[in-house]
């Protein structure tokens, strides 16, 4: 029986080789298209902002693990490209909301398209039942990461 700590570097490990493949599949084929003049980086503020339309700059700092100054230059350099829209509530001029402009969000409902593609292409290689079990088990981890 494996330890919890022999268990735990080969749950990182997988997840990190699910994670750099997916992204870099994912990435590759978003960069052949109307993306090729954003960056990585770019990229993936624009799937947080798509996700969470109206994140502050903060939040959107932590989803995509950059500072502050960083995710603020990346959102300043979308904005010049009328990629993302800033928004500062009357009610409060020091908190900074962003969303997707209206063609980007069209752009990104394409990535969303290529990411399930990919998803569906990699998921059709496997039994029904293991894919259940794949989810039951990623949600249950997911979960309890979840409560930390």
């Amino acid at each position: 029986m494996h330890s919890l700590i022999d268990s735990s570097e080969k749950i990182i490990k997988y997840l990190n080789i699910i994670h750099k493949n997916y992204r870099r599949k994912v990435t590759a084929e978003i960069g052949c298209g109307e993306f090729k003049d954003f960056t990585v980086q770019q990229i993936s503020v624009m799937m947080e902002v798509g996700i969470e339309p109206g994140i502050t700059l903060n939040e959107l700092s932590k989803k995509v693990k950059l500072a502050n100054s960083t995710v603020s230059g990346i959102v300043d350099r979308l904005e010049k490209k009328n990629a993302i829209v800033k928004i500062r509530p009357e009610n409060n001029k020091r908190v900074l909301s962003i969303t997707l402009s209206e063609e980007m969000e069209k752009k990104m409902k394409e990535v969303k398209e290529i990411k399930n593609r990919y998803t569906v292409q990699i998921l059709s290689r496997f039994e029904e039942k293991e894919i259940e079990e794949i989810l039951n088990s990623l949600e249950k981890l997911a979960i309890e990461i979840e409560k930390d």
